[in-house]
């Protein structure tokens, strides 16, 4: 079962909101982290077609749950980083919570590629812990669910919750040198299909990828 909660955008409704304070905090503080590591980005390929990276979890995929997304292509966008020392991002974003003609949802697939496995461990482990930390300044910590993932040699799957009640969720894994991270919020699913049937099977295409040059 498919959950869709519009609820969830009350959290970024109002400046005033305690919440939404704390939600500009956890986000300078990454905005802080990501201008410290600007120092070795390289270039940005801005509006790639995602299409091409069949391991991107995207807005279509989750018309199966007979959604209203926007499919025009406004409410999306995909891009590469690249790094001085080899290694690169491919991220792709949909965010359409300002449209009460479609489902209020953001979301984000992100594959990181580093040159060792053990830079890979820091990225996995890093980035986990920021994205609790964000999660749980803005009073929706995680809960983790176990026993769901058989892919990965290091994985974590969990729902965000609002006092109790679930608003998305967080899927992170990593296998050798490759980390793959889905952040959600305004959609999960009750019976994990999401992961297990649309996720689970586009990262089979991860251990095959090659950047083109």
């Amino acid at each position: 079962m498919i959950i869709s909660f519009f609820e969830c955008s009350r959290l970024f409704a109002t400046r005033n909101n305690h919440v939404f304070k704390k939600f500009i905090i956890s986000t300078t503080i990454l905005l802080l982290i990501s201008i410290a590591q600007a120092h070795a980005f390289l270039s940005t390929s801005e509006n790639i077609n995602p299409k091409d990276y069949p391991f991107l979890l995207m807005a279509e995929d989750l018309m199966v749950y007979h959604l209203k997304l926007d499919l025009s292509g406004d409410a999306e966008k995909a891009f590469i980083k690249k790094w001085i020392n080899g290694a690169y991002d491919i991220k792709y974003e949909y965010d359409r919570r300002d449209d009460d003609r479609f489902n209020k949802l953001f979301f984000s697939a992100k594959l990181e590629v580093d040159k060792t496995e053990a830079k890979a461990k820091e990225t996995y482990r890093d980035g986990l812990f920021v994205i609790k930390k964000m999660s749980a300044s803005v009073n929706m910590p995680c809960r983790e669910i176990k026993n769901i993932i058989g892919w990965g040699d290091e994985s974590y799957y969990a729902l965000r919750e609002r006092k109790g009640k679930p608003l998305g969720l967080i899927f992170t894994t990593r296998r050798k040198n490759k980390v793959y991270t889905i952040i959600m919020v305004g959609l999960y699913s009750s019976d994990h299909s999401l992961i297990t049937d649309l996720v689970l099977p586009k990262l089979q295409h991860i251990d095959s990828f090659q950047l083109k040059k």
